[in-house]
Formats: structure tokens, sequence, C-alpha cells
């Protein structure tokens, strides 16, 4: 079973903004943190919905059940292309759920096998991309990259996971040292996102990254485009903050 490492980078040293988080900091490095790496936004997303219809957090079976229900609901909505043979879904949905519980052991070898085995099913295709997260999460990011740009080319039809697969890129690049190409991944996941609460989260890691590769402008740019579409959004109070701070930066210049 995976355990994660890592710790959260040190602060900058500038004066930080109210709401001003450890991504943004290390964003205007040019690094992601560990922890930025190894969140994965499809999971994340059926995350929230469990976190939204289970009140009791006790009743963790209960809790598990939601979670699989979710995912197998979208699994039906996005699914696209000639059926698979049902055991090649009865052993995918088998393995999203082991790694959703923690079973990184056995679900990785499933994915490993449906990649190989049913490479032309939607099934073996998603694989990649949870084979991508596994390898994001040892801290692998070349095998990362790799499994993330196969999932991708594999044209499998899932805007979700796909733009996920480009957020995930857009991280690693900005990891890398290339914000550039990060500004570039992230707007092609904003462009596939099927809804508009990842839109948000994909503009602002965006404005982000234009921000570590110096281009205050751009990333000034994005920021109000979100404040003017994402007023409700959670992440509205920070990305008022890192305007002020841009627009200083800009009139300094």
């Amino acid at each position: 079973m995976l355990k994660l490492k890592g710790k959260a980078p040190s602060y900058l040293d500038r004066k930080p903004i109210r709401g001003y988080n450890f991504l943004k900091r290390s964003a205007m490095r040019g690094k992601v943190t560990k922890e930025e790496l190894r969140k994965d936004p499809i999971l994340e997303f059926i995350t929230r919905v469990m976190n939204y219809v289970v009140k009791d957090r006790e009743k963790v079976m209960w809790g598990f059940v939601i979670v699989v229900a979710a995912f197998v609901a979208g699994y039906f909505f996005f699914s696209s292309g000639g059926a698979a043979p049902p055991q090649v879904r009865l052993s995918y949905i088998q393995a999203v759920s082991l790694y959703m519980s923690g079973d990184t052991v056995n679900s990785v070898e499933i994915f490993r096998n449906l990649a190989q085995t049913a490479s032309n099913k939607i099934e073996g295709k998603r694989s990649l991309y949870y084979l991508g997260d596994f390898s994001l999460r040892q801290g692998n990011m070349d095998e990362a990259e790799r499994y993330y740009e196969r999932f991708l080319k594999s044209k499998p039809h899932d805007p979700l996971m796909e733009s996920g697969a480009y957020a995930a890129l857009g991280s690693i690049a900005l990891s890398k040292g290339d914000p550039q190409k990060a500004v570039q991944n992230y707007l092609r996941a904003k462009e596939l996102a099927p809804f508009e609460s990842q839109k948000a989260i994909y503009l602002y890691k965006a404005a982000l990254a234009a921000e570590a590769a110096g281009d205050y402008k751009k990333a000034l740019d994005f920021l109000e485009e979100f404040e003017q579409k994402y007023k409700d959004n959670p992440l509205y109070g920070d990305v008022r903050g890192e305007m002020k701070f841009l627009k200083g930066a800009i009139s300094a210049r």
C-alpha cells in the first residue's frame, strides 16, 4: 500500500497576502510541491461528492459505497466507444474501487493488465490515467508524464479525465521549471473540463503558472477572468489578493 511522503515547502520571503497558500508560493518559484502533484482532480471530485452526500463520517462503509456509486455513475455517463467484455468492465471497476480504498498493490496490477490487454477499450485507456496518477504519487514524474501522454494519445473521448490529465501535465511541467508549458496544459484542461468548478481551478492554476513565468500581465488577465466568472468559487478571496499583488508588481516595474 502506498504511503505518501514529503513536507510542505517553506514560505517565500515576501509577506504573504491573506489566504496565500503554499501552492502560490511554490508556483512563484517555478516549482510545484509534492502535495500539489499528488492531488488528482478526478479523485478529488468523487471525494467531494462523497463528503457532500455522507453526513455521518463515522459510517465508513456507507461512505465508501457512495464513492463507488458516484464513480460508477460517472463511468457510464462518460463511457464511449465499443462495449468491452463484462469481465473487463468488472476488473476496471474493481481496480478503481481498490485504488480509492488505498490498495495500490492490487489495483495497479489490474490497471497494468488492462492497459496491456484492453488497450483499445475505454477501460484500458482509463487505466493509463490511473497509472499516471500512481506514478505521480510515487514522485516519478517522468513515468507519470509518459502515462498521461499515452492516455491522451489513445483518444479516450472522456472530457473529465482528459482535463485531469492535462492539469497533471501542467503541474509536472511547472515542477520541472517549464511554466510556459504549464500554462498551455492548464488552459487545455480548462477547455475540456465539463464542470465549471473544474474550469475555475484550472484557470487559477494557469494564472499561477503565468506568474511563475514572469508574465504578470497574462496572469492578471486570467485572474480578472476568474473574478468575472466565478464570484461564488471558494478561491475568489485568494484571487482578489493575488490580483492586488500583481497590480502592485506591474506598477513597480
